[in-house]
């Protein structure tokens, strides 16, 4: 299985000026079309930063409401964040009245995760993805979406290999993200390219593509 890698390069003047007090956020895609929304990773900026992953997914179920910056609080997840063992493509996992997600069925287009709301407690559930992230070697199991599910509904989402980075002061791990107010580094993993690198540019006040310059 592929890894991907992010690598962030931030200078010790930035951390101590424009970034004090500020996370690096990351959103991962959903899908061709959907950038996230919610913040993948949320972690203090060091000198350089390294972020890893494998296509590894979980499913999650929630009760928070899809409001900015509210931390997702899962009532249940398959599989628990952390574990490394990830679901399967094609299948739809059922969410059921004891919280918990069955062993599923192959029921999803090809390329796509997924679950059903057969929850009977609320009409609607805030469900998504989850996919495992090592951040500097610190491995965690973190929502990539969050969408709400009515009950009896399916969510089904296909993720790709792109990522969104930008510098925040207001996003937790796992937050809802309705809106961006700052420029993002954007960049998707094609044409067999595994790694790029990635630094703050003082100048123009967001990340751009590349190493700092010898």
């Amino acid at each position: 299985m592929s890894t991907f890698k992010l690598i962030i390069e931030v200078s010790k003047h930035d951390r101590e000026n424009a970034l004090h007090g500020k996370n690096l956020v990351i959103t991962k895609s959903s899908s061709s079309s959907d950038k996230g929304n919610t913040s993948w990773v949320s972690t203090r900026p060091f000198g350089t930063t390294s972020i890893s992953w494998e296509a590894k997914y979980g499913v999650y179920a929630s009760r928070t409401d899809l409001k900015d910056g509210f931390t997702i609080d899962k009532l249940s997840s398959k599989p628990g964040v952390g574990d490394s063992k990830g679901i399967q493509e094609q299948m739809e996992y059922i969410f059921t009245d004891d919280a918990t997600f069955n062993d599923g069925q192959k029921t999803l287009e090809p390329g796509n995760y997924g679950a059903k709301n057969d929850w009977e407690e609320d009409e609607s559930l805030t469900m998504g993805l989850m996919q495992e992230v090592s951040i500097s070697g610190k491995k965690v199991m973190s929502p990539i979406n969050a969408v709400t599910v009515p009950r009896g509904q399916i969510l089904s989402s296909a993720p790709v290999e792109a990522i969104s980075l930008f510098a925040s002061s207001e996003y937790e791990e796992g937050a809802i993200i309705s809106t961006v107010g700052t420029e993002t580094f954007t960049y998707e993993y094609q044409d067999g390219v595994k790694t790029v690198t990635c630094h703050y540019d003082n100048a123009m006040g967001y990340f751009v593509e590349g190493p700092y310059s010898a």
